[in-house]
């Protein structure tokens, strides 16, 4: 749990987490087209908890976006993790964050990664902005505000064009919120509230096809086995379309 997610398109990547700290360095993989047990694919250069995921399917390679910086309720780490789908090799420092953060929204777009929201110092202080990085360059190119209000433990959904917030832990109301935000890869302006899930919630799991974002699981404040399924067309509220086959929180989901 508190992983970050990858998808090189047949395997997904589940890398960093762990149920306490020490978090871990571990990188997990295991295939989309059968159902068998993760094999090891390495390690990261640090130990991170709670980073967001983002996948360079074109060049195959897994972004490990932010982290704790020590153990939970520290401030936020700004490192940034990149390792091969092709390879089990060590992870390598692929640069920094302008604004250092965990619990964001990890989004992919074809060219660049994105994390959006998140927090630091203990989650006392969150973030608005949404910061950009060229898969091609590792370089960060762009912080810009995008998100409507404060929020942690959002996760990322993304269409080839737009990335979607869904869900969080609203601050300073500290509850969970069902927004489901969007932004434009293209425009790079602020994001708009596009529907709402069927409830508020935080630490859930999202993943992605072409036409629908999915938000599973997370906490109300117990644990749930809601599956939610939204469409990225229509920008609508999501729907409830069935259960997991247990609840759970915290976890990852990766975008085939």
């Amino acid at each position: 749990m508190g992983h970050s997610s990858a998808s090189s398109g047949t395997n997904g990547y589940a890398a960093g987490g762990g149920f306490a700290y020490p978090w871990t360095t571990t990188i997990e993989k295991y295939s989309h087209t059968s159902d068998s047990n993760s094999t090891s694919h390495g390690n990261l250069s640090v130990l991170r908890g709670t980073p967001a995921g983002c996948s360079d399917k074109g060049a195959q390679y897994g972004h490990v976006v932010g982290s704790y910086a020590t153990a939970p309720g520290s401030a936020a780490a700004s490192s940034r993790d990149k390792y091969s789908f092709t390879s089990n090799t060590t992870g390598t420092n692929s640069g920094d964050l302008v604004q250092a953060n965990h619990d964001q929204a990890g989004n992919t777009s074809p060219t660049h990664g994105y994390a959006a929201g998140g927090a630091s110092n203990g989650q006392q202080q969150s973030f608005d902005t949404i910061q950009k990085f060229a898969f091609a360059t590792d370089v960060i190119s762009e912080v810009y505000s995008g998100v409507l209000t404060t929020n942690r433990n959002s996760r990322g959904c993304s269409s080839a064009t737009h990335g979607f917030a869904v869900g969080a832990y609203s601050i300073p109301s500290a509850t969970p919120t069902s927004r489901i935000d969007k932004y434009s890869f293209a425009s790079e302006g602020d994001a708009t509230t596009v529907g709402e899930l069927t409830t508020g919630i935080q630490g859930n799991t999202t993943c992605s096809s072409t036409n629908y974002g999915w938000s599973m699981g997370g906490q109300p404040p117990a644990t749930v086995d809601r599956i939610d399924r939204f469409a990225f067309a229509s920008q609508g509220n999501a729907t409830d379309i069935g259960n997991l086959s247990l609840a759970r929180v915290y976890s990852g989901g990766t975008h085939v």
